[in-house]
């Protein structure tokens, strides 16, 4: 069975048609009903032959606090070598592999969560593997298991100002009320040179490129984050209907090894980007 004969007869298709014609700006409707619609595509027991052939971490400071570096050296068991870069290693890194232009749209990122959520676009497109965030922890018993798709991502419901559970945040769609559906940028898994990742850096480095010209900061949600991966990601999906094909990403609900969102001294202070943040 095809996704997009997900969530109803022909109501996939016709989202995925409406996606597909260009708009002044995009329709976070549809963008919420095709990352639905994704969610909701039929288990067909993927076969998980996408290995991570390294793990990405970043903290911008070159010592973690030790509750951060206890989750960061949580993955050393997992298997893949850790690529852990500070704010300076990944300037040095861009500089490197991408040149005075990004490094420049990087440097503009106000907040370290922003130039993490830069940054690993980048790494990720050129390199691939799995990148996670610093209160993200292996609660694996052995070597990290495959993918099923050259992206995997995670996706997030947002209902009534906050991030519910999948199970609630479909439920409450399915009666009718409106939740937001997007996917989010961490954990990170893909295969280098992934579409999504290619057009969802090219739009952070736009958002970018028009606040270096107006003197403004960038929105860390909007602009680097989950909102600009979940445009990209939506835009694929178009693409991949008018071509005929499936596409090569799953957003996974579950990810059983993984321990996510563990309480940081970080959070209670203004390294926690949430802070000052609204998620829309």
């Amino acid at each position: 069975m095809s996704w997009a004969t997900l969530p109803g007869p022909g109501e996939t298709e016709d989202l995925l048609a409406r996606l597909a014609r260009p708009g002044p700006e995009p329709d976070f409707h549809l963008m919420h009903a095709a990352t639905r619609a994704l969610i909701l595509r039929p288990a067909t027991a993927p076969v998980a032959d996408h290995q991570a052939a390294a793990i990405m971490q970043f903290w911008d400071q070159p010592v973690p606090p030790a509750d951060v570096l206890a989750s960061l050296e949580s993955w050393r068991i997992a298997g893949p070598p850790l690529a852990r870069f500070s704010d300076a290693a990944a300037s040095d890194w861009l500089h490197d592999h991408y040149g005075q232009e990004v490094l420049a749209a990087y440097r503009h990122c106000h907040h370290p969560a922003m130039r993490s959520d830069l940054f690993r676009l980048a790494w990720l497109l050129r390199l691939g593997g799995l990148y996670v965030d610093a209160d993200d922890a292996y609660g694996g018993p052995g070597p990290l298991p495959g993918f099923e798709a050259g992206l995997v991502l995670l996706p997030l419901a947002q209902f009534g100002g906050t991030i519910v559970p999948m199970a609630e945040g479909l439920a409450a769609s399915a009666a009718g009320e409106h939740v937001g559906f997007f996917a989010n940028n961490a954990p990170l898994y893909a295969r280098a040179g992934h579409p999504v990742l290619q057009a969802a850096l090219e739009g952070a480095l736009g958002h970018l490129r028009r606040c270096m010209a107006q003197g403004v900061r960038g929105d860390i949600h909007a602009h680097t984050g989950p909102f600009n991966l979940s445009l990209a990601l939506v835009a694929y999906l178009a693409g991949c209907h008018r071509a005929g094909r499936e596409p090569d990403v799953a957003l996974r609900v579950e990810w059983p090894w993984l321990r996510p969102f563990l309480p940081m001294d970080y959070k209670l202070g203004p390294r926690n980007w949430r802070s000052g943040a609204s998620l829309y």
